[in-house]
């Protein structure tokens, strides 16, 4: 018979705000990445990055060096671009940057807010590989519905990030 699956003990770092500059979101991430629990992964609010973003977003490269200097990912909630013909001209995700100083990984919002400029719902999702563990992202509201968590531990995560939107 087999005895339980060993646990994995990954130091993991929140930094919660809203309305925040990116400069104080940096300066937080910086913290966190310096606290003494030496945390490996990071997570920034839903909605931190909400002009149009990728590798090139001026916040995304800070973090991305961040992420370098210090070894860590940093999962951050963003705006990116939609598809043409898409209802809403943003997708909201969960971009994760790596070390390396490269996105590892996008995760959509399965489930937009209903009645809210809230993104395209996710056309499909998927789990990230890390050293660490295999990372599977969720966005806030998807939280409340079973099947997606379900579905990203089906396709391998061991670990979720939940960038989250903390309404004042």
């Amino acid at each position: 018979m087999l005895g339980p699956a060993p646990v994995l003990q990954i130091p993991v770092a929140c930094v919660q705000g809203e309305n925040l500059r990116y400069r104080e979101y940096l300066e937080l991430t910086r913290q966190a990445v310096n606290d003494s629990t030496h945390p490996k992964l990071i997570v920034l609010p839903e909605h931190t990055i909400q002009e149009v973003g990728r590798e090139k977003h001026t916040f995304v490269v800070s973090l991305a060096k961040l992420a370098r200097e210090r070894g860590v990912f940093i999962c951050v909630g963003a705006h990116v671009r939609a598809p043409a013909g898409a209802e809403c001209d943003y997708d909201n995700v969960g971009l994760l940057i790596g070390p390396d100083e490269t996105i590892v990984g996008e995760q959509a919002k399965a489930v937009p807010v209903p009645f809210f400029q809230d993104g395209n719902p996710a056309r499909s999702q998927s789990t990230f590989d890390t050293p660490y563990a295999r990372v599977g992202i969720y966005i806030c509201y998807d939280a409340t519905f079973t099947d997606i968590p379900r579905r990203l531990v089906a396709l391998g995560a061991e670990l979720m990030l939940a960038p989250l939107m903390d309404p004042e």
